[in-house]
């Protein structure tokens, strides 16, 4: 879908293919009147509830290796605590019993205690059978050989078991997998386990294009930020885009930074009213940054039409700007209008581009790909 603007009888058009995701995020929420029925059934156990998803938090931080060492098992020691503590009230039934020992299981396991872990189970089978914590539990101290999704358990609860296989599958690096089963999970699972997973749901959908490349390209790739020389080695290495900088030799960061900084990729357009900071291969790539390299050398090798001021000029008379963040007279305006509306990048709310955000590796490699 495009946002379109009608100036001086020309259509611009800017993408907003984030309209679509918050349409498929309304249907999600409507939808969670039916999926939220695991939650609702657990009335007055709020409590237990809450040390779930803390330790679905823990998990997914440790994962995605947000959390350090000491701050994962402190975090830990404190979820067996409160278990602990709940697990001494009186007036905890079977069902309930059975979850807080199972999730005590998970925590002991997570730290290594397989023993420990193992005993938690025993417990927690033998208090209330069916319970989704302790059959994943079984899964996990490998007590079951059959695929994690074919385990007996009421079809209410059959989403955690696919969200289950969905962080198996992302442990293994198998990313285009792992997030199509979080996606499946997503559709069943109550939004408070979502908004736990969704990180790491990300995450694999940014990782997927790590699949199959290899060395540095796929260390790239997976970085949450790059510099100006790093982006230069991945388009460098996505096929024929900079031969006319390159002679069709393989060159390293400096190489690639002083050739394509001599040919003016990296000088915006319009003088800047104050001096911008010297960039160099180390500059850490943002929105801007790449808006103006991708619009300097799509010109510079002539793959778009019209010339480089061309919004400039269309808006001149308006001196206004469809793009909320991006003011008239900003050094970068054509660029960030250009790769927008050749959708190379977007404007990820419909309205802003968010020119100082960092690219990651990901990110950039997708655009890269774009570049025609």
């Amino acid at each position: 879908m495009k946002k379109k603007f009608n100036v001086s009888g020309q259509f611009f058009e800017f993408s907003a293919g984030t309209i679509f995701s918050f349409v498929a995020m309304l249907f999600l929420s409507c939808q969670s009147l039916q999926q939220d029925k695991y939650v609702l059934i657990q009335e007055g156990q709020e409590e237990i509830v809450e040390v779930e998803l803390k330790i679905a938090s823990l998990e997914t931080s440790w994962l995605l290796s947000e959390t350090g060492d000491e701050e994962f098992f402190t975090s830990l020691d404190s979820c067996i605590k409160k278990i602990d503590s709940l697990l001494s009230e009186q007036k905890v039934e079977q069902e309930a019993l059975s979850k807080l020992t199972a999730l005590k299981g998970k925590c002991l396991l997570l730290e290594g205690k397989k023993t420990s872990a193992k005993n938690c189970y025993d417990k927690a089978a033998s208090l209330y059978k069916g319970e989704v914590n302790t059959v994943i539990l079984s899964a996990r101290l490998g007590l079951t050989k059959e695929d994690i999704e074919s385990l007996t358990i009421s079809s209410d609860l059959h989403g955690f078991l696919t969200l289950e296989k969905a962080m198996n599958l992302y442990q293994k690096k198998e990313y285009r997998k792992a997030g199509a089963k979080f996606d499946e999970a997503f559709i069943s699972i109550p939004l408070p386990y979502r908004q736990c997973y969704e990180k790491i749901r990300n995450s694999c959908w940014s990782l997927r294009e790590s699949s199959g490349s290899s060395g540095e390209t796929g260390n790239l790739i997976k970085k949450e930020k790059i510099t100006l020389g790093q982006m230069l080695i991945l388009t460098q290495s996505s096929g024929e885009i900079l031969y006319k900088y390159t002679a069709s030799k393989s060159l390293n960061e400096a190489e690639l930074f002083r050739r394509t900084e001599k040919a003016g990729l990296f000088t915006p357009y319009q003088a800047s009213a104050t001096e911008e900071t010297k960039l160099t291969k180390e500059t850490l790539l943002t929105r801007r940054l790449f808006a103006r390299f991708v619009w300097n050398l799509k010109h510079d090798l002539k793959l778009t039409k019209g010339e480089k001021n061309k919004y400039s000029k269309a808006f001149e008379a308006s001196r206004e700007s469809p793009v909320l963040d991006i003011p008239y007279d900003d050094r970068d305006f054509d660029a960030i209008l250009g790769s927008v509306e050749e959708e190379i990048l977007e404007l990820p709310d419909a309205q802003n581009f968010y020119p100082e955000k960092y690219v990651s590796g990901s990110e950039c490699n997708k655009a890269i790909k774009k570049l025609k």
